[in-house]
């Protein structure tokens, strides 16, 4: 069953014939929501008691309890079902005087009827003017003199005779338009939802081209002052060298007068178009400006489309297959993809689709002197590009700051599971590691490698293993956004730990498994967690979501927990109390049985390399801590005769053991990983 939304006009639930107190949602005083529900917390999370609330009703009956003034009122933005439990999902956004209050949402998430948890964050007790002093006109020109760009992209029309000769199934040229204002409440200050930082503001969407960037930003409508510039892209900063030949690159053939391929991807739903400006295809995505080839054996030619159209095709593989998800907005959405070149050095980026119909990402290529070894168009990259446009439709996550740290961690989590969909018998934790330019993170272990000068940083500096403290947010420089592209890394070490297990600071995570560490990350990510998210609201939404999909107490949330405190967010789990949800909807995502995930971590077990001279690696495969615990995992090396020659019992936080046979004589061997109810055994030739 696929994602669905339900795009709806927004619905103003306000019931005007309230009295309005100052009870806040979260405050233990308000005995008329604390008696409704049996968890509540301050970082936004309501977990109800049975058949207490309905749907949309919070914020009709009940809206004089939840800190929500005369003059605010919630609005549906839009509903959705899950697919793969049976629950559903809303969304409303904060409107105050009838503008939008930035980062101040909610959701619910219920069966048919009743709401078993809700989250978000309500701006309470909201009293601020309206009346701009700055028109919309005048906010624009302090906006656009604060960007100060050589070319914008609204000023750049590029429109031949050929562009305009499209069929009936091509598309036409699209420009991008002037930019228009909003008026708005904006969040800045520390970005924390409160009273104290918001500002009417003027927010506006500038595209520009030379130098080329996407900024939204905020002029105060009543100071006329720059009051925040937020990141429109999102950015991967990668780079990477080709991978080999491709037999199911997905083209589209037109026959007629053209009788060619194109670079079009319409097979399996999706729909993605690939130009290469370098090669002179410019203009928009018409056919008349893609690469073509004349018997679909592409070989070299086009060499940087066909590369960046295939890990495109694969990242939207990766989504409908494991998640059930159809593109970017899982509606299907086209995506447009340009192969382009950039002398500011090897970059890919998500560019929001704006007033277009369409979203982007593009691929620059770093050096014109050997542009294939800069060329950042590899399976974890196109899947962490594409994670930031579902993101967009989605959480909607700021690109500053924790939350911004958080959308790059996603993205990266989304790049890993790319590029081991793609090649499940080929992967690694490394993000980027196809690189000449030293741009990799680690996901097993961030402090291994580290950021190089180039993101702003005055010195290399080495991502966190875990949450440091509120100070280290603010470092490095504002050029990577508050140090997005280096705090990722606490959530990215979180995702291993969970999928993995381990010790770190001195607590003990077990581990769970990808497939189930995948499913709570995207449900959360898809369905709980907000624009403004923080690292401490990140681990109470997985937790959640580890709930919703495998129960309540369950040994998925405690580890979910427990990964998370030994990345030093919240307390370690040890208890966990049991109290009734009333709702017995079981998960089926990703939860295979015992044998059947057992048979299948097995087959991902490999030895390397093979022939072999001084020595040999076997890799564990996807064993979790707790797996090995269990099983008593044990490695053994015998000859073309089955005597046993070497035997190595792995530790439990062994992942790949390292078996010396330099003084073996050379012939036919064997490997044999046994434990419980487990045999692998592999050969090699020992030359």
């Amino acid at each position: 069953m696929k994602t669905k939304f339900f795009y709806l006009s927004l619905i103003c639930i306000l019931t005007s014939q309230q009295v309005f107190s100052q009870n806040l949602l979260h405050d233990s005083t308000n005995t008329t929501i604390y008696l409704k529900t049996w968890e509540n917390d301050t970082l936004g999370l309501l977990w109800w008691k049975t058949d207490s609330m309905q749907a949309g009703q919070l914020f009709t009956t009940y809206k004089s309890f939840t800190g929500l003034a005369e003059n605010d009122s919630m609005h549906l933005e839009k509903t959705w079902n899950d697919p793969f439990v049976c629950l559903q999902h809303s969304k409303y956004q904060q409107y105050h005087n009838g503008l939008v209050v930035e980062g101040a949402e909610y959701r619910e998430h219920y069966t048919s009827e009743y709401v078993i948890l809700s989250n978000g964050i309500i701006a309470e007790d909201m009293s601020l003017s309206a009346s701009p002093e700055y028109s919309e006109a005048e906010a624009l020109e302090i906006a656009l003199g604060y960007v100060n760009a050589d070319l914008y992209a609204w000023q750049d029309t590029i429109e031949t005779e050929e562009d305009t000769l499209y069929e009936e199934d091509e598309e036409p040229n699209y420009v991008i338009p002037y930019p228009e204002g909003e008026l708005l409440y904006a969040l800045s200050g520390d970005r924390q939802v409160e009273t104290s930082n918001y500002s009417l503001a003027w927010k506006f969407e500038i595209f520009s081209v030379v130098p080329f960037d996407v900024k939204y930003v905020y002029v105060n409508a009543l100071t006329g002052a720059i009051l925040k510039c937020d990141p429109g892209m999102r950015c991967g900063d990668f780079t990477h060298i080709f991978y080999g030949q491709k037999t199911d690159l997905d083209t589209k053939y037109i026959g007629g007068l053209r009788n060619k391929h194109f670079l079009h991807a319409n097979d399996a739903t999706r729909d993605i178009r690939t130009k290469d400006p370098e090669k002179g295809k410019m203009g928009n995505y018409n056919y008349n400006n893609l690469p073509d080839d004349l018997d679909d054996h592409w070989d070299s030619d086009d060499w940087a489309a066909t590369s960046a159209h295939y890990v495109v095709q694969k990242a939207w593989d990766m989504f409908q297959n494991l998640a059930g998800r159809n593109g970017m907005d899982g509606l299907g959405k086209g995506v447009r993809v340009s192969a382009d070149f950039s002398t500011n050095g090897p970059n890919a980026f998500w560019v929001p689709e704006g007033s277009s119909q369409f979203e982007y990402i593009t691929f620059s290529r770093g050096s014109r002197s050997n542009p294939m070894t800069y060329y950042p168009a590899t399976y974890d990259v196109a899947g962490h590009e594409f994670a930031h446009g579902v993101t967009h439709y989605e959480s909607g996550l700021v690109g500053v700051g924790e939350s911004g740290a958080l959308d790059e961690s996603f993205s990266d989590i989304c790049g890993f599971l790319t590029e081991r969909y793609v090649d499940p018998n080929n992967w690694d934790w490394l993000i980027g590691e196809d690189f000449v330019c030293p741009q990799v993170r680690d996901m097993q272990l961030p402090s291994n490698i580290a950021i190089p000068n180039g993101l702003g940083f005055a010195h290399p500096v080495y991502p966190p293993d875990w949450y440091l403290s509120t100070d280290w947010w603010t470092y490095p420089s504002s050029s990577d956004n508050g140090g997005v592209h280096l705090n990722c890394s606490v959530q990215n070490r979180w995702f291993y730990l969970l999928s993995m297990g381990g010790t770190q600071l001195n607590k003990y995570v077990a581990g769970i498994g990808i497939a189930k560490a995948s499913a709570i990350t995207y449900f959360s990510y898809c369905n709980i967690v907000g624009k403004e998210t923080k690292y401490a609201e990140a681990k109470a939404y997985a937790i959640a979501a580890a709930r919703i999909l495998y129960g309540q107490c369950s040994f998925e949330e405690n580890q979910t927990c427990r990964a998370w405190s030994a990345c030093n967010i919240g307390n370690y789990c040890e208890v966990c109390p049991i109290v009734p949800i009333g709702w017995g909807c079981e998960a089926t995502i990703m939860t295979p049985n015992s044998i059947e995930e057992k048979e299948i971590k097995t087959n991902t077990i490999m030895l390397y390399p093979n022939p072999a001279g001084d020595e040999i690696f076997i890799y564990l495969g996807e064993f979790t801590v707790g797996d090995k615990t269990q099983l008593s995992l044990k490695v053994e090396l015998y000859d073309v005769n089955g005597r046993l020659v070497k035997e190595i019992a792995p530790k439990v936080d062994d992942w790949t053991i390292k078996m010396d046979i330099n003084n073996l004589p050379v012939g036919v061997y064997s490997v044999r990983v046994a434990g419980q109810q487990l045999n692998k055994t592999l050969k090699f030739i020992k030359q």
